[in-house]
């Protein structure tokens, strides 16, 4: 009975070595898990609200860094009319792993990119939205990008015995350490 134990055991062990994270299922989790809709008055008479609407993640398509993009849309009231407009920002970071809650972070964020659309709003809301920015760059910074799944028996083993996180393209692989 034993000698049926053992191949059971190392195909087990075999499929627990690693586990990969993709960048869909990092866009899933992030759409599930974070929400940002900010108000600011810049001036008197002014109100701008941003909501944050759409997250696409990049894994690996610049180096060993996560790009992280947002579309959101931004109202601002003023006494003469309402300006609406869609805002999208490209940030880029170091992402790291800290075994302590099983979780992935980010690092050293960086804006790559900010466009409004209309176009003839760039310059005008390069200030506001670099502003509104703060509180994604905040987000992103103090809050996992990701979670191990202490449901999932893979994930599980990893948060236990796991150390290493490397980036390749399109995807994060949770490795376990070297030596167990």
């Amino acid at each position: 009975m034993r000698w049926l134990l053992i191949p059971w055991i190392l195909v087990l062990t075999g499929c627990a070595t690693s586990y990969t994270l993709t960048e869909n299922e990092l866009q899933d989790y992030l759409s599930d898990n974070m929400t940002v809709q900010q108000r600011q008055s810049p001036l008197p008479f002014v109100d701008a609200e941003m909501t944050l609407n759409r997250i696409d993640v990049a894994i690996g398509r610049s180096g060993d860094n996560v790009e992280v993009s947002t579309v959101s849309e931004l109202v601002i009231r003023t006494p003469l009319l309402p300006i609406r407009a869609s805002l999208t920002a490209t940030l880029s970071a170091v992402p790291w792993y800290r075994p302590e809650d099983q979780s992935i972070y980010l690092r050293d964020l960086q804006v790559v990119e900010i466009t409004a659309t209309p176009k003839e709003l760039n310059g005008p809301l390069q200030q506001l939205s670099s502003q509104s920015l703060t509180a994604v760059q905040l987000f992103l910074s103090n809050q996992p990008i990701y979670t191990l799944d202490q449901k999932d028996w893979k994930q599980e083993l990893l948060a236990q015995f796991g150390r290493e996180l490397t980036i390749e393209p399109g995807a994060l692989r949770f490795h376990l350490r070297s030596g167990d």
